[in-house]
């Protein structure tokens, strides 16, 4: 299963929660896009959180998507990382670009999840143990976002108590 992210949206996180009521336009109101960049304080987990947000979408786990939707996702992933490349955090943009990257995050939820994660899909997922038996699985677009976050929360677990010091970077890191 592909791991996710949106912040909230995940997490994910950012990506996946709804920013706005409304559509915004390419330039947001100052207050809404201020208020989304306050809330991206890791300018590349933010992105990494997207790019998982895409990895789900990819699999099937938001469900049937609009016809075209990788081509304007991933323009907008990419207005996003133009934006706030060479900065740590979205709070360092200017007005305008903080507006832009509010409407290119909107545009993003709005392909993946319709702004509703009460959304139920189902998928056929194999049984553990058999190659022939496949199950449905129905969970809410909510429920799908919350188990992928806790499964790159477990893989990250591991993986720092496995860590040897001395291999290449500290532990913890």
């Amino acid at each position: 299963m592909r791991t996710l992210i949106l912040s909230g949206l995940l997490v994910l996180l950012s990506a996946g929660q709804p920013i706005a009521a409304s559509p915004p336009t390419r330039h947001a109101p100052a207050g809404a896009a201020n208020a989304h960049a306050e809330r991206i304080k890791d300018a590349k987990q933010y992105l990494a959180d997207i790019d998982q947000a895409f990895a789900i979408a990819a699999s099937g786990d938001y469900g049937r998507l609009q016809r075209g939707w990788q081509d304007r996702a991933q323009a907008a992933r990419d207005r996003i990382a133009v934006l706030l490349e060479g900065h740590a955090s979205a709070v360092e943009l200017s007005p305008s670009e903080r507006s832009e990257l509010h409407a290119a995050q909107y545009e993003i939820n709005s392909l993946f999840n319709h702004e509703d994660k009460g959304r139920m899909v189902c998928k056929k997922v194999s049984q553990t143990g058999s190659r022939l038996t496949k199950a449905t699985e129905c969970l809410t677009v909510a429920e799908r976002e919350m188990r992928a976050q806790a499964v790159r929360q477990n893989v990250d677990k591991i993986q720092q108590e496995n860590c040897i010091m001395g291999e290449g970077q500290a532990c913890g890191n």
